[in-house]
């Protein structure tokens, strides 16, 4: 079984150190897991490409953003991407 919870706590990431830890990786021309060959950093640059995209285009719709403020709560997300094996 999953331990879920020492992936939220030990082994996740924020999308911010996800996507500086792409970034790095792919800058030494290396991807994040143990295939760096150019069809894989060619990929990864792609979806690298992708994440930026969806950052300057993505819109919530008024009700969702309405419901996630009214939110008091504590949560986390675990979200699942195409990130190579480490």
């Amino acid at each position: 079984m999953v331990n879920y919870s020492n992936i939220f706590v030990n082994e996740g990431l924020s999308y911010s150190a996800y996507k500086e830890l792409v970034t790095k990786r792919l800058e030494n021309g290396q991807t994040t897991g143990e295939d760096s060959s150019e069809a894989m950093l060619h990929y990864s640059k792609m979806n690298l490409q992708r994440m930026k995209r969806v950052e300057k285009t993505i819109q919530l719709l008024p009700e969702l953003e309405k419901e996630l403020l009214a939110l008091t709560d504590r949560y986390r997300l675990l979200i699942i991407t195409e990130g190579w094996v480490w």
